[in-house]
């Protein structure tokens, strides 16, 4: 995470058979989750937007959605796909939309 959220500590990773997901929680117990997957080829994500305004930006070059909570009981959510790689990313929290565009422009690949 970037330094202006380093009230986050990591609590958890979690590994499934295409990415993984990292959940971070702060002082107040809120949780904010990181998640990257390969995607497969024709793969769907279906997002239940009813309570949620959404928003169209851009992180680097590709396409991303950002949902927007019309309450503050659900965190907000941005979700894109980096087409180059083929790996589908998603943030949420309990951060503002510029705050989940600044997090989503600075991941970047750690090779291994």
């Amino acid at each position: 995470l970037p330094e202006s959220f380093d009230d986050y500590s990591l609590l958890t990773t979690l590994d499934d058979q295409n990415g993984k997901t990292y959940v971070y929680t702060n002082k107040q117990g809120q949780i904010m989750q990181f998640s990257y997957s390969h995607a497969s080829n024709g793969e769907n994500l279906y997002v239940n937007a009813e309570d949620y305004e959404v928003f169209a930006d851009l992180v680097g070059n590709n396409p991303a959605d950002i949902y927007i909570s019309k309450t503050d009981e659900r965190e907000n959510v941005i979700i894109w796909q980096d087409n180059s790689q083929n790996v589908l990313f998603t943030i949420s929290g309990f951060v503002n939309h510029e705050e989940l565009l600044e997090i989503a422009k600075r991941v970047e690949k750690i090779s291994k």
